[in-house]
């Protein structure tokens, strides 16, 4: 069996030009998942209909329809300041839209973090694990 898919960790600074994609990066210094929220939704041009909470942008993440690019970006510089359950649940979120887009699908959904925040990644999604 594969590995499910993941995020990708790079030096975002150094990352090639997306062609044909929608390239979204997310706002640096967040700090209120409702700031984090319509960041997103901003940079990857959601439906006025998002409804701006955890199973809106789960939905959102999982249905690309209002664009016709096929590969969507949603690029990570900095880790959102956010308290630790609102920080685990945006990760969960997008970990498990990502592990949903199946190959042969009309999109492709891939997050990108930032190498230096690997660490802190791992270690947010993984708190309250027994």
């Amino acid at each position: 069996m594969s590995e499910p898919k993941s995020f990708n960790f790079s030096d975002v600074a150094n990352l090639p030009n997306f062609e044909d994609a929608l390239v979204g990066f997310v706002p640096k210094n967040l700090s209120s998942a409702d700031d984090l929220l319509q960041g997103v939704a901003d940079v990857l041009s959601f439906p006025a209909y998002f409804g701006r909470n955890w199973n809106a942008l789960y939905d959102c993440l999982r249905d690309f329809h209002w664009t016709e690019k096929r590969n969507v970006f949603l690029v990570h510089s900095d880790l959102p300041q956010l308290d630790k359950d609102d920080l685990k649940a945006y990760l969960e979120v997008l970990r498990d839209a990502v592990a949903d887009w199946q190959p042969g699908e009309s999109h492709a959904f891939i997050v990108i973090f930032d190498r230096s925040i690997e660490v802190a990644v791992m270690n947010a999604l993984n708190m309250g694990r027994d």
